[in-house]
């Protein structure tokens, strides 16, 4: 009986080794699994973090080329206010010399007429001197 007793002592400690060496596996699996999870999750990240960087990067380009074109927009505008301006001071300047030649000419004309009409009455009193 005692011998019976030893193999039944054996052939448990057996099985509990056996049953330990099971549990130990199913540990082993299930934290390769959760390591797994946890390098997916990385990657995970990793791929997300590169993801936004690309849109961000687009966004910047779309924004920066949006405001090229807003400058270009604002730059022609600017210059052709200056032209319009410019324009506008070329005729207020040819307006004034315009004025000025005319006035110029009338005031000639004035005097050539003066002359013309002191020639007059200097003939008409020298006529009425001799009659």
């Amino acid at each position: 009986a005692r011998r019976q007793q030893q193999k039944f002592g054996q052939a448990a400690l057996v099985l509990q080794k056996h049953y330990r060496a099971v549990l130990a596996r199913r540990e082993v699996g299930r934290r390769r699994l959760a390591e797994q999870e946890r390098m997916v999750g990385f990657a995970a990240t990793i791929i997300q973090t590169w993801w936004r960087g690309v849109i961000a990067r687009r966004e910047r380009s779309r924004r920066m080329s949006a405001l090229v074109v807003l400058q270009a927009g604002v730059r022609g505008m600017l210059v052709r206010m200056r032209i319009r301006k410019e324009r506008k001071a070329v005729e207020v300047l040819k307006t004034a010399w315009r004025r000025l030649v005319a006035k110029r000419k009338l005031k000639e004309e004035e005097m050539v007429r003066e002359k013309a009409v002191i020639v007059l009455q200097a003939a008409v009193r020298r006529w009425l001197v001799k009659k």
